[in-house]
């Protein structure tokens, strides 16, 4: 019980991460050449605000969640894959970008685990 609750709650708190930073990564997703300005629909804040959400999930919740929260790289995908699909409908022609952030993201957590959890047998046991 005590697994599954930190296990969600480290899903939450990235939802939270990426609901707070998704300006952050709709600038980014701005300085890609042939995107759309906001004025449709307020400020360029906004919209980039909009723009980014799906992506900075899509990268939050890849770093979270593989290995520490889905042993599998294939749960996660199917985590993220509702907001691939938003992607691909809204914008197909930057589909490498939420790819890239998806790498960037297994990579990170990889790193992540190597620096901060270490191998549970070690060779040498200290009595």
């Amino acid at each position: 019980m005590r697994n599954k609750l930190s296990k969600t709650l480290l899903i939450i708190i990235a939802i939270i991460i990426g609901y707070y930073l998704s300006g952050y990564f709709g600038y980014l997703y701005n300085l890609l050449p042939n995107t759309y300005n906001g004025a449709w629909i307020g400020s360029n804040e906004s919209w980039s605000t909009l723009l980014g959400l799906p992506l900075s999930l899509i990268f939050f919740l890849v770093l979270v969640s593989h290995k520490f929260v889905f042993e599998k790289k294939s749960s996660v995908l199917w985590l993220i894959s509702p907001l691939l699909l938003l992607e691909v409908g809204t914008d197909i022609s930057h589909i490498y970008f939420p790819i890239i952030l998806i790498l960037i993201g297994f990579a990170l957590n990889k790193m992540i685990r190597k620096i901060f959890i270490r191998n549970s047998n070690p060779s040498i046991t200290i009595k």
